[in-house]
């Protein structure tokens, strides 16, 4: 998927705006059952934000994924690779979901090794989910270890309107008083969903958007895009009626 980026850092009072502006693009290639390579780069046009001159590209995320089932309702996913900002290491969920998926209980962990500060983030977080199909709604709460360490506790509602979706959540942790923040997913324009070609070049699916009342400092996940649910959104029913036709293609294909 290719896409316009940009990030825009609004500093500290009396302090000049700095922005990156360029494309971004995100790759997810199947290795074998299972097992998926993830990509996320990003080409600056302009750059700003860290005074490089002229702008070079850079890696954003690269990760190898191991996605499984388990019984019944049980699912597991672990990344291991570079999840952005300077951190490596590796990352599981084990989520079980109960009553046709209206309900989950999970563990999260992580260990990374930051770079940029020399130094190891360990998280490890138990959550729950309700989910109310009628109005699209979930109702999630995470409690335990943030990545950087800090513990407490976290509760986010979720809303989906077709293929758009809007957050809200708080956030309390020893490293902050209480927090909240909001985020929008929309899908964008031009993205060729009937496209199953070998070959398959559109814009990116969703424009993401979040803001918290908080910056840098508490509460935060390790690449919040890459769960179990991030992955079973491909089975939510707006996503299988856009790609019907690209199951019915498989499926033609697939031995009897």
């Amino acid at each position: 998927h290719i896409s316009p980026a940009n990030k825009l850092d609004l500093g500290r009072p009396y302090a000049p705006v700095k922005q990156r502006s360029g494309i971004a693009i995100k790759h997810e290639t199947s290795l074998g059952r299972h097992f998926t390579l993830r990509g996320h780069e990003e080409i600056p046009l302009t750059n700003n934000l860290d005074r490089r001159d002229p702008p070079v590209p850079f890696v954003r995320g690269a990760s190898i994924d191991l996605y499984a089932t388990g019984g019944e309702a049980l699912y597991f996913l672990g990344s291991g690779g570079y999840f952005d900002d300077h951190r490596w290491g590796v990352k599981g969920e084990l989520r079980k979901y109960f009553a046709d998926s209206r309900f989950d209980l999970g563990v999260i962990g992580a260990r990374v090794r930051d770079k940029k500060f020399g130094d190891y983030l360990n998280e490890l977080l138990g959550s729950g989910s309700i989910r109310i199909p009628r109005y699209d709604l979930t109702l999630s709460a995470y409690g335990g270890r943030f990545l950087l360490g800090d513990d407490g506790w976290r509760a986010e509602t979720r809303r989906y309107f077709g293929r758009s979706e809007v957050d809200f959540y708080i956030y309390d942790t020893e490293f902050t008083r209480t927090e909240g923040g909001v985020r929008f997913v929309l899908p964008l324009a031009g993205y060729n969903q009937k496209d199953y070609s070998p070959v398959r070049i559109s814009l990116a699916p969703f424009f993401s958007y979040e803001y918290r009342s908080r910056g840098y400092g508490g509460g935060d996940f390790l690449a919040w895009t890459s769960s179990v649910e991030s992955f079973r959104k491909r089975l939510f029913p707006w996503y299988l009626r856009e790609h019907l036709e690209l199951i019915e293609a498989v499926a033609k294909g697939m031995p009897r």
